[in-house]
C-alpha cells in the first residue's frame, strides 16, 4: 500500500468547531450552501448546508467537524431547479423520449439569493476561524450588500 504526500495526514488536521446562521432580509435561509474558501494557499475549504432555521455547521474532513484555523472568503447560494422531469415521469415517457417522439423538458437552475454572495470574485463576506474561540458566524444577507 502506498501513501501520497508528506507530513500530517488529512485525518489528523486540526479542525475547529465553526457554525452559524444565514438570513436574507431578516428571514432564515433554509437549504442554502455555505462555502468557506481559504484566502491563503494550502488551506482546505469547508462547506455546510443550512437547516430549516438557517443554521449550519461546517464540514472539512468529516460531517460537522468544523474548519481549519484561518481566514476565509465566504460564498452562499441557494439553487433551485424547475422544469425537467421527475424520475417517475422519465420512466413513464422513456419510449417517447428515446424514439425522439418527445423531448426532455428544459431544466432551469436559479440562485434564490443575490449572485454577489455566491461568486468568489464579488462576495464581500469573510470569516476568521480561530482556536479557543466561539466561531459562530451570522451572515445577514440583503439585496443591497452595503
Amino acid at each position: 500500500m502506498a501513501t501520497v504526500g508528506c507530513g500530517t495526514s488529512a485525518r489528523s488536521l486540526p479542525t475547529i468547531d465553526a457554525r452559524g446562521i444565514v438570513t436574507f432580509e431578516g428571514d432564515a435561509v433554509r437549504n442554502a450552501t455555505v462555502v468557506f474558501s481559504p484566502t491563503k494557499p494550502g488551506g482546505r475549504a469547508a462547506t455546510a448546508r443550512t437547516n430549516g432555521s438557517g443554521r449550519f455547521i461546517l464540514s472539512t474532513l468529516r460531517p460537522n467537524d468544523g474548519a481549519l484555523e484561518g481566514d476565509y472568503k465566504v460564498m452562499i447560494h441557494k439553487l433551485t431547479t424547475t422544469g425537467g422531469m421527475t424520475a417517475k415521469e422519465y420512466e413513464e415517457n422513456y419510449e417517447a423520449l428515446t424514439s425522439g417522439e418527445r423531448e426532455m423538458p428544459e431544466e432551469v437552475t436559479e440562485n434564490a439569493l443575490p449572485e454577489m454572495y455566491g461568486d468568489p470574485e464579488t462576495t464581500l463576506l469573510t470569516a476568521t476561524v480561530e482556536p479557543d474561540k466561539t466561531n459562530y458566524f451570522r451572515f445577514n444577507l440583503s439585496v443591497d450588500q452595503n
